[in-house]
């Protein structure tokens, strides 16, 4: 869990992120088991936690034309992760002094977020309470079966 700047593919717009990382739901989970657990969380952690400003947002951020593949599922795994944000648009950037004020609240929001994990020192385990106390699935790997189709049909 920490704070990072994203930008968007495109630089038309750059968010002030307090966010969750997805390679623990990637290698706990894999891809689409994966983003169901890491939305669970973020929900979790966004009805926990008290906005610290108004000029917060828990709208899902947009960092990549989701019309594009990747070798990677980084790019979508950060906007998955979004728990809170602030969007600047590359055109209209606020003051030095008002992004340094946001940067403040988001740590502030931070602070938040860690006095209610817990274990600051294993994440794993915090993960593993929050998605406890999440309706998701919580069976996450799928046994496959052989389908005789011919006798299907």
């Amino acid at each position: 869990i920490y704070i990072a700047y994203l930008f968007a593919e495109d630089m038309s717009k750059v968010y002030l992120s307090l966010m969750q990382g997805w390679t623990y739901y990637y290698n706990e989970f894999g891809t689409k088991i994966g983003q169901i657990k890491i939305n669970a969380a973020l929900n979790y952690w966004r009805n926990s936690l008290n906005l610290t400003s108004s000029t917060f947002s828990t709208q899902d951020i947009h960092l990549i034309d989701p019309s594009k593949r990747y070798d990677t599922s980084l790019p979508r795994g950060y906007e998955l992760g979004n728990i809170m944000s602030i969007k600047y648009d590359a055109g209209q950037l606020p003051t030095n002094q008002k992004m340094e004020d946001d940067l403040s609240l988001m740590i502030q929001s931070l602070e938040e977020l860690k006095s209610k994990l817990i274990s600051t020192k294993d994440i794993d385990l915090s993960n593993k309470y929050v998605l406890s106390r999440t309706n998701i699935i919580k069976n996450h790997k799928r046994t496959p079966t052989k389908r005789d189709y011919d006798q299907q049909s």
